[in-house]
């Protein structure tokens, strides 16, 4: 955030690329697609607030931990934890939690 600005790429019909890098990979994509709509000045719409709940489950999310790592960690159940993403991922207009977890990051609603 603020620091350098680059561009990633990627073509052919088979890359080789590591299980895992490709998270990483998929969340600078998300960002320099977010970083080009904002320098081409398209407003991007307002995003409803997330409980404190639904920020702890992204920000848990952010450090690789998987649903029921997360209900161990917070005391509830997978599932429980499923529909916490799941909320903030329909909240955020993300189709998956890895990009809900970049849109959260980006608009610093945790911090990593």
């Amino acid at each position: 955030m603020g620091g350098y600005e680059a561009a990633v790429a990627l073509a052919g019909g088979a890359v080789e690329l590591a299980p895992e890098a490709q998270p990483g990979l998929h969340l600078m994509s998300l960002y320099a697609f977010e970083r080009v709509r904002q320098l081409l000045a398209v407003k991007p719409e307002s995003k409803p607030p997330l409980s404190p709940r639904e920020r702890e489950v992204l920000a848990w999310s952010a450090q690789g931990k998987s649903a029921w790592e997360i209900g161990t960690i917070l005391s509830v159940g997978k599932r429980t934890v499923d529909e916490y993403a799941q909320t903030a991922m329909r909240k955020l207009g993300a189709v998956n939690r890895t990009q809900a977890v970049a849109i959260a990051l980006r608009h610093r609603l945790f911090d990593v």
